[in-house]
């Protein structure tokens, strides 16, 4: 049995395969850089990103029809608004960007800091929960918006073009600040209400050990 192990982080992908025995066969680290815009805007085209996974693949050629397993780790919040074909409609908005501090004032007045850490755990925090990326989005792209068929983070975009589904972890969907983090339990209908961010636009949470699936071809 070989193992592909895929970590997406802020400036590169690194790829390893590994045995059953988590031995590593062959490494490599394929870079990739992010934007800045007016300072307060970092963001990077997912599909650069891909394409850094799909380069880092071709090394791995004679390993490659032996692979039973694909794990990948991604960096987070990472937020992609994607169409129903799973194409990004704007760059992802990472961790680092600050954008949203509009937003975030906005969240936090419409749930109120005793329900967001009762519930999620967190804060709306610019940038660092994606929830005020999102409601950004909202506010200055509504066009963009009204096309929206899923507000993900990089693990929806990459589960969405491996497998077909449409998923987020929970770890992931924590740092959203939409998730019920404190019970696991589902997206919150409350915070989301507050927000005007409807359910039916997030991905299906899963575990992170779950088996998404086969892959599409």
């Amino acid at each position: 049995m070989k193992i592909l192990s895929v970590d997406f982080g802020t400036s590169s992908v690194k790829m390893a395969v590994l045995t059953d025995r988590e031995e590593i066969l062959q490494d490599t680290k394929e870079e990739y850089q992010y934007q800045v815009i007016d300072k307060h805007k970092i963001q990077i085209d997912p599909e650069v990103m891909y394409a850094a996974f799909l380069k880092g693949l071709k090394k791995f050629s004679h390993h490659l029809k032996d692979i039973d397993l694909v794990v990948p780790c991604v960096f987070a919040p990472v937020f992609i608004p994607l169409d129903r074909d799973g194409r990004a409609l704007h760059p992802a908005i990472i961790h680092l960007d600050r954008r949203s501090y509009a937003q975030s004032k906005f969240a936090l007045k419409a749930v109120g800091k005793k329900d967001f850490m009762a519930i999620n755990g967190n804060l709306p925090f610019a940038g660092g929960i994606s929830c005020t990326s999102m409601l950004w989005y909202k506010d200055k792209l509504p066009e963009l918006y009204r096309r929206t068929w899923k507000l993900g983070h990089m693990n929806t975009f990459l589960q969405r073009r491996l497998t077909g589904r449409w998923l987020i972890d929970p770890s992931n969907a924590s740092f959203t600040g939409l998730y019920e983090t404190l019970q696991m339990g589902s997206w919150s209908e409350k915070i989301c209400s507050a927000l005007g961010i409807h359910r039916d636009l997030l991905p299906e949470i899963v575990p992170s050990i779950s088996i998404a699936g086969p892959l599409t071809r």
